[in-house]
């Protein structure tokens, strides 16, 4: 790789919020917040209703008074629509950009020093252009020589008109650092920021000119990496997507509940999922955990939290197996009498269904079982999600996570598609 590098960070504005504007545009200019599961607290917000005052993690009951006042609205998460959005994004991302790292649902790191002569700023201003036009969705990109600097750039590129903003001058990288918190650096926690300002650095520009041995005594490899990103040093390449080493399903409850059996319903439809992401990456488990907790903020309550791990025979992809096996473990944690809040399950102990290692005594995945419950999943990705279901799973499914709010599945359900009239 010839030439210094030249980082991209694409940061999709103000996502969940966008992707509801996309099939709903009477929303922009509308102060609109989504809500995180049980409809609880604010978990993305328009620039209208950050104007408002309204911070990330605003409880709804506290804000609901405010948003009706100034004509906003509040919506359920809808994140199989937010999902879909985001593979649409980064599709759009991968093809025009010669190496791309998908960061989060919403972020993506890009190198742009491979563009052969063309200039980065102008290519990241088409890209904004091509990703609004193709999805409707609005990003921002930052451009730098590391990604710590470029994540940076993306925050001023929020504040400007153009969507993009470009820090690689040592002038303009001090200046930029200066008017920014230590915390509003990648990578460091108020935890970090408040030790740095014991030691004399207050923000980014104090950090970007500390010695970087010194910053490793006192904060680790880490530490004096992020020291290093923002001299402009490149420490952090970007990383091609593998296999996760776990998988963890787990949400809370719409209610507080009592039946295990209810409970037993919810950790199935957990297990179902895990067992889609598992045979997507091509993996088999051996181990299944199971956890179960109560609400740790209810003081008129118990409080407890409690897991069980079962080793499978074998690596397996049979969601029926591990099904069984994780009911044992759920049985042995379950105590009657308390108010649950949340149940949840890990694989974990992952190999590639390629190699995974068997066992001589124990027969091998059932095939037929691993058939089947790919035809249940291209089904509900076909017909819509629930649409068949293993039995476990429940029909009233009385513990689902409240969602009154919630927009339709414009993408991912036939039913939900935008009718258009001409």
């Amino acid at each position: 790789m010839s030439g210094a590098p030249l980082f991209a960070l694409v940061d999709c504005n103000n996502f969940f919020v966008s992707c509801e504007r996309v099939f709903d545009p009477s929303l922009n200019g509308k102060p609109v917040v989504i809500l995180s599961s049980n409809d609880g607290c604010a978990v993305s917000r328009s620039n209208e209703a950050k104007a408002l005052g309204i911070p990330m993690g605003a409880p709804y009951f506290k804000i609901k008074e405010l948003l009706r006042q100034n004509k906003g609205v509040a919506y359920s998460s809808n994140f199989a629509l937010y999902g879909d959005m985001s593979r649409r994004v980064m599709s759009v991302l991968e093809r025009f950009l010669p190496d791309f790292e998908m960061y989060s649902i919403d972020e993506g790191f890009a190198r742009l020093d491979k563009l052969h002569g063309q200039n980065p700023l102008q290519y990241a201003q088409g890209i904004r252009a091509r990703a609004l036009q193709w999805t409707g969705i609005p990003v921002t990109i930052g451009i730098a020589p590391t990604k710590t600097l470029a994540k940076v750039a993306a925050k001023v590129a929020k504040k400007s008109v153009s969507g993009v903003f470009c820090l690689q001058e040592s002038s303009q990288i001090d200046r930029t650092l200066k008017m920014m918190e230590i915390e509003d650096v990648w990578g460091i926690s108020k935890r970090w920021g408040y030790r740095f300002r014991q030691q004399g650095m207050g923000t980014p520009y104090d950090l970007r000119h500390a010695c970087p041995t010194q910053v490793r005594r006192s904060f680790s490899v880490v530490g004096e990496r992020i020291c290093q990103e923002l001299k402009g040093v490149s420490c952090l390449e970007l990383e091609q997507a593998s296999d996760k080493k776990s998988i963890l399903c787990s949400r809370s409850f719409g209610e507080l509940q009592t039946k295990r059996a209810h409970i037993e319903e919810a950790m199935a439809c957990h297990l179902v999922r895990a067992c889609e992401k598992l045979r997507k990456q091509n993996s088999a488990a051996k181990m299944v955990t199971v956890f179960l907790q109560t609400n740790r903020h209810r003081l008129q309550d118990t409080y407890y939290s409690n897991s069980a791990a079962v080793t499978l025979p074998a690596p397996t992809q049979d969601v029926m197996q591990m099904l069984a096996m994780a009911k044992v473990g759920l049985r042995a944690i379950f105590r009657p009498g308390l108010r649950y809040q949340k149940v949840g399950v890990m694989l974990s102990d992952l190999s590639s269904t390629s190699n995974a290692q068997g066992d001589l005594f124990v027969a091998q995945d059932r095939s037929d079982r691993v058939t089947l419950a790919e035809t249940v999943s291209s089904l509900n990705a076909r017909l819509g999600n629930g649409t068949v279901f293993f039995g476990a799973q429940g029909i009233e499914r009385p513990w689902q996570v409240r969602s009154a709010l919630k927009t339709p599945s414009y993408t991912t359900k036939w039913q939900d598609l935008v009718e258009v009239y001409l």
